[in-house]
C-alpha cells in the first residue's frame, strides 16, 4: 500500500469556497459601476441634449443633465459599495 502525500487531498465544497478569495464580487461589483455611471451620464446627457434642441436654451439642458446623471450614478456607487463592503465583513466574521 502506498501512503497518500498531504497533496493528494480533495478539498469538500465547502472547504473550497471558505479559503477561495472572492474576486468575482468585486468584479461583479466594479462592472456594474463602470456600466451604471457610463448610463446614467450618457442617457442624461443625451436627454438635456435633446431638450436643449427643443427649447433653444444653449448647453444648459446638456450641462444639468449631464451633472445629475453623473451625481446619481457616484451616489448609487458609493450605496452599492458600502453594501457590499458591509455584506463581506460579515461574511469575514460569520454573522451573515
Amino acid at each position: 500500500m502506498s501512503k497518500k502525500s498531504s497533496g493528494d487531498h480533495i478539498p469538500s465544497d465547502k472547504e473550497e469556497l471558505s479559503n477561495h478569495p472572492r474576486y468575482g464580487g468585486w468584479l461583479d461589483l466594479a462592472l456594474q459601476m463602470a456600466l451604471t455611471l457610463a448610463i446614467s451620464v450618457l442617457a442624461t446627457f443625451f436627454a438635456g441634449n435633446w431638450l436643449d434642441k427643443q427649447f433653444d436654451t444653449g448647453p444648459w439642458f446638456t450641462i444639468i443633465g449631464t451633472l445629475w446623471g453623473a451625481g446619481g450614478g457616484t451616489a448609487w456607487v458609493v450605496l452599492k459599495v458600502k453594501r457590499y463592503g458591509d455584506a463581506e465583513e460579515k461574511r469575514k466574521n460569520g454573522t451573515g
